[in-house]
């Protein structure tokens, strides 16, 4: 399915020690696809670090929030740009600090299919938690 584009959707906020290295990472990746990063403004740089990286590639975007921050409302700002650009047929949405590999992004699209939802888990075999408090997992 590598000729459909796959957005990569990725809310931020306070992750510059990992951001550089997950973009380069996904772009190297055998998809024709685009990144979105929808940030909260974070106070270490981190939309300033993608703003970087976007000017030099255009498969790259940003959107830097206003408050109020939040999850939830980066991921409603992240859905509406995929929705207002039609060229993306897929979307994915993954956390920045590599709790979701990026390797596994060609297996979800993949999987796809017929089906309109791929979902990945830590809690498949194969899956799991490494480093996060139990307040996180549970």
């Amino acid at each position: 399915m590598s000729f459909t584009k796959t957005l990569i959707f990725i809310p931020t906020f306070n992750e510059a020690g990992n951001i550089k290295s997950l973009i380069e990472t996904i772009l190297h990746l055998p998809l024709n696809l685009e990144i979105l990063v929808v940030d909260d403004r974070s106070p270490d740089g981190t939309g300033e670090l993608v703003a970087k990286i976007a000017q030099k590639d255009n498969r790259v975007n940003l959107i830097s929030r206003k408050p109020p921050r939040g999850r939830g409302l980066a991921g409603r700002d992240g859905f509406a740009w995929f929705q207002s650009h039609r060229q993306c047929q897929f979307l994915v949405e993954m956390d920045a600090d590599f709790s979701h590999n990026p390797k596994y992004i060609p297996d979800l699209i993949n999987a796809l299919g017929n089906s309109d939802v791929a979902i990945g888990s830590r809690y498949v075999s194969g899956g799991g938690e490494v480093g996060r408090h139990p307040s996180r997992v549970w």
